[in-house]
């Protein structure tokens, strides 16, 4: 029986997750799933298994969130993790086994899972050649007639420039640190191949507001030092964001590549009222 192993989704960024191991319960949506974004998950799982068993299924990247998700009886629950602090202390829940992304053992059988869950993972790989390289290896993975959900962290369109964001913030019109971080790495991305650099990110921010200045400046917004010091770990990090269109991504999936391997089932919004609407992807294999 051939398996394959995932590939290396977080290495370059897996101290950064370490730390955010510790600082989980700083972070809001939507970095994080809202309780929106889970419910739709929970309608994904209980849709797929009314016509067909879910004997595997494999979350990518550990997500506190998922904890609540109920699975058929039965379900073996895979959880693909590169940091270890990440496996011990956010974690799945109780059913799950963890596996580590960059491990170079066999992991998972060809064609042996049944539904993979990734909640905004998709635009930690470098565009295109490690996003297409993610979508080969979900190809490989899934059963025929299996699924594929993700949370996608689209840019908006048309995208504000940095000046404007920052603007926003200072008219207190952004709700959280989660929220900014992802507004200024789409505002920041010119073409998703070039991507974003979270440090980057970090400076932008701190040349608008000064770094000596920063606890004042979230004060006056009632942000929490909690919140607002998670975007630290964005400094000196050498990790790159790389947000592609709703067009690219679809393009991965159903273009000419990978003809004939997957078909869209859906798209959509879980809520457009939000300031930064998340969207979710599902792909079925054929």
């Amino acid at each position: 029986m051939t398996k394959l192993g995932m590939p290396d989704l977080r290495s370059s960024s897996n101290d950064q997750w370490n730390q955010m191991a510790w600082r989980w319960d700083c972070d809001r949506p939507p970095l994080r799933p809202s309780q929106l974004d889970v419910v739709h998950y929970q309608n994904e799982i209980d849709v797929l298994a009314d016509y067909r068993s879910i004997n595997t299924a494999a979350i990518l990247g550990f997500i506190r969130e998922f904890r609540g998700l109920a699975w058929p009886t039965g379900t073996r629950v895979i959880c693909f993790e590169d940091s270890l602090d990440m496996i011990e202390r956010v974690g799945c829940g109780r059913r799950e086994e963890a596996l580590r992304w960059h491990s170079t053992d066999p992991a998972v059988a060809l064609g042996s899972v049944q539904i993979v869950l990734c909640d905004g993972g998709l635009h930690q790989h470098g565009f295109p050649d490690g996003q297409e390289r993610l979508v080969a290896q979900l190809a490989r993975m899934l059963a025929p007639g299996g699924r594929a959900v993700f949370r996608l962290f689209l840019p908006p369109d048309p995208c504000p420039s940095p000046y404007e964001v920052l603007d926003r913030l200072e008219d207190g019109a952004i709700a959280n640190m989660s929220e900014l971080k992802l507004a200024l790495g789409h505002a920041m991305t010119t073409q998703a191949a070039q991507g974003v650099s979270v440090n980057a990110i970090w400076h932008r921010l701190h040349e608008r507001i000064g770094f000596e200045k920063r606890e004042q400046f979230f004060d006056l917004l009632g942000w929490p030092r909690c919140e607002y010091e998670v975007i630290d770990l964005y400094r000196d990090s050498p990790v790159q964001h790389h947000f592609a269109s709703l067009e690219e991504v679809l393009t991965m999936f159903c273009g000419k590549t990978m003809e004939g391997v997957f078909r869209l089932v859906r798209v959509s919004a879980v809520s457009r009222d939000e300031p930064l609407p998340c969207w979710h992807l599902t792909v079925e294999r054929k």
